[in-house]
Protein backbone atom coordinates (compact mmCIF):
# COMPACT_ATOMS: atom_id res chain seq x y z
CA UNK A 1 0.00 0.00 0.00
CA UNK A 2 1.31 3.43 -0.87
CA UNK A 3 2.12 5.62 2.15
CA UNK A 4 2.15 9.38 1.89
CA UNK A 5 3.61 11.67 4.56
CA UNK A 6 1.84 14.99 5.06
CA UNK A 7 3.06 17.54 7.60
CA UNK A 8 0.29 18.50 10.02
CA UNK A 9 0.14 21.27 12.58
CA UNK A 10 1.97 19.48 15.39
CA UNK A 11 3.07 16.19 13.93
CA UNK A 12 3.68 14.39 10.70
CA UNK A 13 0.81 12.12 9.78
CA UNK A 14 1.06 9.13 7.50
CA UNK A 15 -1.94 8.61 5.32
CA UNK A 16 -2.69 5.05 4.22
CA UNK A 17 -3.26 6.15 0.66
CA UNK A 18 -2.87 9.23 -1.49
CA UNK A 19 -6.55 8.81 -2.46
CA UNK A 20 -7.73 10.04 0.97
CA UNK A 21 -8.29 13.79 0.77
CA UNK A 22 -6.37 15.66 3.45
CA UNK A 23 -9.50 17.56 4.50
CA UNK A 24 -11.36 14.28 5.12
CA UNK A 25 -8.48 12.95 7.18
CA UNK A 26 -8.27 16.16 9.23
CA UNK A 27 -12.04 16.19 9.74
CA UNK A 28 -11.91 12.61 11.01
CA UNK A 29 -9.04 13.48 13.36
CA UNK A 30 -10.92 16.50 14.67
CA UNK A 31 -14.07 14.44 15.23
CA UNK A 32 -12.01 11.78 17.05
CA UNK A 33 -10.39 14.42 19.29
CA UNK A 34 -13.77 15.98 20.11
CA UNK A 35 -15.25 12.56 20.93
CA UNK A 36 -12.25 11.74 23.13
CA UNK A 37 -12.55 15.00 25.10
CA UNK A 38 -16.30 14.48 25.51
CA UNK A 39 -15.73 10.92 26.75
CA UNK A 40 -13.12 12.15 29.25
CA UNK A 41 -15.46 14.89 30.56
CA UNK A 42 -18.34 12.43 30.90
CA UNK A 43 -16.11 9.93 32.69
CA UNK A 44 -14.96 12.58 35.17
CA UNK A 45 -18.56 13.73 35.73
CA UNK A 46 -19.67 10.13 36.30
CA UNK A 47 -16.87 9.60 38.80
CA UNK A 48 -17.79 12.79 40.67
CA UNK A 49 -21.43 11.71 40.79
CA UNK A 50 -20.42 8.28 42.07
CA UNK A 51 -18.40 9.89 44.87
CA UNK A 52 -21.39 12.10 45.76
CA UNK A 53 -23.66 9.04 45.93
CA UNK A 54 -21.17 7.14 48.10
CA UNK A 55 -20.95 10.12 50.46
CA UNK A 56 -24.75 10.35 50.60
CA UNK A 57 -24.98 6.63 51.42
CA UNK A 58 -22.40 7.10 54.18
CA UNK A 59 -24.48 9.95 55.62
CA UNK A 60 -27.67 7.85 55.46
CA UNK A 61 -25.88 5.03 57.27
CA UNK A 62 -24.59 7.46 59.92
CA UNK A 63 -28.07 8.92 60.47
CA UNK A 64 -29.64 5.45 60.70
CA UNK A 65 -27.08 4.43 63.32
CA UNK A 66 -27.81 7.64 65.24
CA UNK A 67 -31.56 6.99 65.01
CA UNK A 68 -31.13 3.42 66.27
CA UNK A 69 -29.01 4.68 69.16
CA UNK A 70 -31.64 7.27 70.09
CA UNK A 71 -34.50 4.77 69.84
CA UNK A 72 -32.66 2.67 72.40
CA UNK A 73 -32.14 5.74 74.61
CA UNK A 74 -34.91 8.31 73.96
CA UNK A 75 -33.35 10.80 76.40
CA UNK A 76 -30.43 11.41 74.04
CA UNK A 77 -30.79 14.45 71.77
CA UNK A 78 -30.31 14.00 68.03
Amino acid sequence: MHMQTIPARRRTVRLPSSTVPRSDYESACTARDIAKRLYERQTIALHQRSVELLNANDEIHRLRQLLIANINDPTKPL
